[in-house]
């Protein structure tokens, strides 16, 4: 059985909006202190929330599987 999350779904969704709708980008450390979470927390939601975890990409080859790439790689 996997653990609890931490923080709620919600509060996910709403932490990376706020990130992505702000003009200037702010600081991910102040952000994540003004929601009162981890900054390392809200660094990995942006990441997945982006399609990007720790470097890879995430695309779909032709047959529409997803495949994990380092940047700069394609598909053939």
């Amino acid at each position: 059985m996997a653990a609890p999350k931490k923080y709620p779904e919600e509060l996910r969704q709403r932490a990376v909006r706020l990130y992505r709708e702000s003009n200037p980008k702010p600081v991910i450390r102040c952000l994540a202190e003004q929601l009162g979470v981890h900054h390392e927390a809200l660094h990995n939601w942006i990441r997945q929330g982006s399609g990007r975890a720790w470097g890879w990409l995430v695309s779909e080859n032709r047959a529409g599987a997803k495949v994990d790439l380092w940047p700069g790689q394609s598909i053939r």
